[in-house]
């Protein structure tokens, strides 16, 4: 095959004359390939001809060649000498926003409640006055389901009980004597609502309303408890006020408060001994307004304070499985309690030496084996109480 550029012989099949190197056959893309590259050779003549990048089109860039021609270190030095002069001119004006900028920042941290408890703490301390009694109104709601047991099985259901008894209250500061306070907490009314039966209201010259109260040190801690033996006033003093340990109490701070009470359970009146488990959960907003606000949990024994008549020295031991726990609110700025509520749930099981003292009067279905005209003998079991109780004392 000759080619058709120098006329070499070539052989048959050849692609390209391997004379000249022209390509046989190209396609239109090849040719419109090479007349470009035969523009290039001839615009730019001393380009390398073998290298095929030498001859692709360099696009023009005019912003590069203008930042090119900039004098960045003199405009540099400018900037810097303007901003220089800008703050020697208003350095008393900048710094004035600074501070006060940084004061407002301190501000809004410091004000709030939070922060400042996180940081300084808060000392809980009582003040009351004479002239201000601070009323409270307290709430007592018991919700009892009884039955006892012999042998593992049921021995009889004992009924019911579902009780509310509703009070007002007043605290009231003495005249300090002797750098000591006597605070009385004295109630104004006491109702009692039992289901089943009407509501009445209990004379406040009942043993167990008697005025109870507290003393004061000068810086509002509590130094000793007065209760003159009153069942319904002793356990309202235990939650309305308790002791609060000295010092100043930030988030998450804890102590152990030990305290005592009786409680009325249907017909039984039931010894509460052992301590409260406080912390200070942090500040709350209430009512329009904020509080310090903390949480406890009740670790107490129960013994038999009083038993109905049929079960008297009958009583060998007491034990209760449930929970106990209250929250409670403070007032930083008015130092006295808000609020506490206090719940417990759970089953007192009371251990008897004889099952058969339960007249038979109360006795539903089974009832004990005796030779008739005799007395049944004495077997013990056990009584069960399963409870819900709930305390609340608020401001009015």
């Amino acid at each position: 095959m000759n080619c058709p550029k120098c006329t070499y012989p070539n052989p048959a099949g050849a692609k390209y004359c391997q004379l000249c190197y022209e390509v046989f056959n190209r396609s239109a893309a090849d040719r419109y390939l090479h007349a470009q590259r035969r523009a290039q050779r001839q615009d730019h003549p001393d380009a390398d001809s073998g290298d095929p990048a030498a001859f692709t089109v360099t696009p023009m860039h005019p912003v590069r060649d203008l930042m090119a021609q900039v004098n960045w270190t003199g405009f540099v030095s400018k900037v810097l000498a303007s901003v220089r002069g800008f703050f020697q001119t208003y350095l008393k004006y900048i710094g004035m926003a600074v501070g006060i900028v940084a004061l407002g920042v301190a501000l809004v941290f410091f004000t709030s409640a939070k922060q400042r408890l996180q940081i300084f703490g808060s000392r809980l301390e009582y003040r009351f006055s004479q002239s201000q009694p601070v009323p409270y109104s307290v709430g007592f709601h018991t919700e009892l389901k009884s039955w006892s047991e012999r042998g593992g099985r049921l021995d009889t259901p004992l009924g019911t009980v579902e009780c509310n008894e509703i009070g007002n209250v007043t605290a009231r500061g003495d005249v300090p004597r002797n750098k000591l306070q006597q605070v009385t907490f004295q109630p104004t009314e006491w109702i009692l609502s039992q289901s089943g039966q009407v509501s009445q209201v209990i004379p406040l010259s009942h043993p167990s309303l008697k005025p109870v109260g507290i003393l004061l040190n000068a810086r509002g801690r509590i130094q000793n408890r007065v209760n003159p033996g009153s069942a319904r006033m002793g356990r309202v003093l235990t939650f309305l006020a308790p002791r609060w340990p000295a010092g100043s109490q930030r988030t998450r701070a804890h102590w152990e408060e030990p305290v005592e009470w009786v409680e009325s359970v249907g017909p039984w009146k039931i010894l509460w001994k052992g301590k409260l488990r406080w912390m200070v959960a942090g500040v709350e907003q209430w009512h329009d307004a904020s509080y310090l606000r903390l949480t406890y949990t009740a670790d107490v024994k129960t013994s038999v304070w009083e038993s109905p008549e049929w079960m008297h020295g009958g009583v060998r031991s007491v034990a209760f499985q449930g929970k106990s726990f209250g929250n409670a609110r403070f007032d930083q700025t008015q130092h006295h309690l808000v609020s506490n509520d206090f719940v417990q749930e759970g089953t007192l099981t009371l251990f008897v030496d004889n099952i058969y003292r339960i007249p038979a009067e109360l006795r539903v279905g089974r009832t004990p084996r005796h030779h008739w005209g005799e007395a049944p003998t004495p077997e013990p079991g056990q009584i069960f109480l399963q409870l819900k109780s709930r305390l609340g004392i608020h401001k009015s």
